[in-house]
């Protein structure tokens, strides 16, 4: 095939083609994130007790040292070189050591920073004289000596980092029979740089001092037994790859190289195809006396005229123009859409996942076809190594960890992933809780609820609170509608009152007792309407201090008495019921 062309033929150039096909495809790498993030699940340790220094731990682990991050690089790198490579780097304090006087340890960071310079070749440090005889002048004005170093531990795990390795730079040798590993590391160049200078402090302060002897000697760094953790992609037998995990990227490079001759394919359409070229040109017209216009035009000062216009046209799109004759507007192109390889490239996107062996379910996050669980079961088979490769990884972090600090090893995992299992699961336990076969715990605990009866409960308040809020409008709608607003009630006791004061009408015959009750009011008074609502208000706050036998009774009385009053109290004493439940209910809830 054409994409075979272009395959490199030697394992380092493999690694930076890899590198580079990586990095023109993002829909490859977006899958592989899918795949990898998948497996990364939560942390787990195997022995019981000891909870809470368990869970200090794993919170070191995520936090601190960063596990899921460290994992899903070397998952991505895994996807893309078929190797990822991860050392732990443990943290130190380095000091320089004055011989001429005995034996003495002076701390690096006791002087300047930019006092100081390393000689990689002798491994020593030039700094100001630290000398009791120069205690008193000034650091600049010392005399400068070289000093060389050691490096002392510390035990402060919050210093302990992971650091990946970068696979382009490992050299390995593997032995044929016993599979024994050996890993050597090349240094960057800038790195090298950097140290060989002994200006970039920053740089040789941290470095391990075994990895500056390997660069005062310009030789690499040969790891110990067991400082390596090598992730690598399985691949069938018969290919000398000297125990490097073949790149998966190269195994779907075909596929990856079709799709990019088709997405070149689609820029060129875009380029060319999609906007239109419009061209203004002289009209066929004849003039009115039978003689071509045109044929007594300069056509460049036309196509001058013309080009005018259209600068003035996208500089302010709103003008008007005008041409002493007709010109003819053009458009070329334009059929980008058809042109377009977009269902091509769709197939190939998909022959991708397929290869890789990624549902498009899981590449899209959609789940809702029935076939998911299936579906991700395969998944998960099919790439049964990364979550091996990763319970590895975590036990062999957490081992180093445990024997650098000195405390007892723990056994941890990754919890295997449930989303396939979680899918059938809740929807048989949610259907055998609704037929009574099993508890609603049982059930209710797969969808976060940990106490059913409580939830419950709950309900239960909801469902009174909701009946007793629609009581109250009920009761107010009914008495608004027998009764009419308190701004009715107070005008129409208004009416009966100045009725009362103007005595009967002079067709109404004898004496009778009037529309109304007489109110209570000081003799000869004249009440307002604010008078008759201050007058309700203040029946209203007697009777709510009575036992309810007494208020029943007063109420009968004020209503044979006075009814347009009576209803006014009673509307009054409705009202503060109604605000003392609603301060009841919001003080309970409060506790």
């Amino acid at each position: 095939m054409y994409a075979h062309n272009y395959i490199p033929d030697d394992w380092y150039s493999a690694l930076e083609f890899a590198m580079y096909v990586a990095t023109q495809n993002p829909s490859y790498v977006q899958a592989l994130t899918r795949i990898v993030a998948h497996f990364i699940t939560d942390v787990a340790f195997e022995e019981k007790g000891g909870y809470d220094e368990q869970n200090e731990f794993k919170d070191y682990l995520l936090t601190t040292l960063g596990l899921f991050e460290a994992l899903r690089q070397a998952g991505m790198e895994m996807g893309i070189y078929g190797n990822s490579f991860f050392r732990i780097h443990y943290p130190f304090r380095r000091f320089l050591v004055d011989r001429r006087h005995g034996y003495q340890q002076i701390r690096i960071d006791s002087f300047p920073e930019h006092m100081i310079h390393y000689n990689y070749k002798d491994m020593t440090f030039t700094v100001p004289d630290p000398s009791p005889e120069f205690a008193k002048t000034p650091m600049p004005e010392r005399p400068k000596i070289d000093l060389e170093f050691i490096d002392r531990r510390s035990n402060h795990k919050e210093g302990i980092r992971l650091r990946a390795l970068n696979p382009r730079r490992m050299r390995l040798s593997m032995n044929y029979i016993s599979g024994h590993m050996e890993y050597v590391y090349s240094f960057e160049e800038f790195f090298t740089a950097a140290i060989k200078r002994g200006d970039e402090l920053n740089q040789v302060i941290e470095t391990p001092r075994e990895m500056l002897e390997a660069i005062s000697k310009d030789m690499d760094f040969k790891f110990g037994e067991g400082k390596i953790f090598h992730f690598k992609s399985p691949f069938i037998s018969g290919i000398s790859n000297n125990g490097w995990g073949i790149p998966p990227i190269l195994l779907h490079y075909t596929t990856l190289h079709n799709m990019q001759t088709l997405r070149c394919i689609n820029e060129a359409v875009a380029r060319d195809y999609i906007l239109p070229i419009r061209i203004l040109s002289p009209s066929q017209s004849i003039s009115g006396g039978g003689s071509d216009v045109m044929s007594a035009t300069n056509l460049q000062i036309w196509k001058g005229a013309m080009q005018n216009i259209v600068n003035k046209k996208r500089q302010k799109p709103d003008m008007i123009f005008t041409a002493p004759f007709p010109v003819a507007y053009q458009e070329v192109g334009a059929g980008g859409r058809a042109l377009a390889p977009v269902d091509l490239i769709k197939a190939e996107t998909d022959n991708l996942f397929d290869s890789m062996g990624l549902p498009a379910e899981l590449f899209k996050a959609s789940l809702a076809a029935p076939e998911v669980p299936t579906a991700l079961r395969l998944f998960e088979t099919a790439n049964i190594h990364i979550p091996r490769s990763f319970n590895r990884f975590v036990q062999w972090v957490v081992n180093e960890i445990c024997d650098y600090v000195s405390t007892k090893r723990l056994k941890a995992k990754l919890l295997a992933p449930t989303i396939a299992d979680d899918m059938e699961k809740k929807h048989v336990l949610l259907q055998l809780a609704a037929g009574g076969e099993i508890s609603r715990a049982t059930a209710y605990k797969y969808i976060h609820v940990d106490d059913p009866v409580e939830e419950q409960r709950r309900r239960a308040k909801e469902d009174i609170k909701i009946q007793e809020i629609k009581e109250e409008e009920n009761q107010k709608a009914e008495r608004k509608a027998t009764m009419g607003s308190g701004d009715q009630i107070v005008s129409a006791m208004a009416e009966a009152q100045a009725q009362a004061e103007a005595g009967p009408p002079p067709d109404a015959g004898g004496g009778g007792g009037g529309g109304g009750a007489p109110v209570q009011q000081p003799s000869g008074a004249e009440l307002t309407p604010l008078d008759i609502q201050q007058q309700a208000e203040e029946q209203a706050q007697q009777l709510a201090q009575m036992d309810n036998s007494g208020r029943r009774q007063a109420l009968m009385t004020l209503r044979g008495t006075n009814p347009t009053l009576y209803a006014l109290v009673k509307q009054k004493l409705e009202e503060m019921r109604a605000q003392g439940a609603s301060q009841g209910r919001a003080q309970a809830t409060a506790h």
